[in-house]
């Protein structure tokens, strides 16, 4: 978020949705990539993307709660 609004001048809300954007996507590629794994047996973790989903719901809470 701070990166998007202090460097790219983006207001708060497209802040928000390219911070949030961009978490998602690196941990839906970091999933992708970790299935391909033997140990995975091609299954991406689920258990990984709900957390990700979470951790970034969160975030985006924060910046709205408080004013950054």
């Amino acid at each position: 978020y701070g990166v998007a609004n202090k460097v790219f001048k983006l207001n708060k809300t497209e802040s928000i949705l390219v911070s949030a954007t961009t978490t998602v996507l690196a941990g839906f590629v970091k999933e992708v990539i970790d299935s391909k794994r033997p140990a995975q047996s091609g299954n991406i973790d689920m258990g990984d993307m709900k957390a990700n989903l979470l951790g970034t719901a969160i975030s985006v809470g924060t910046v709205l709660v408080f004013d950054f």
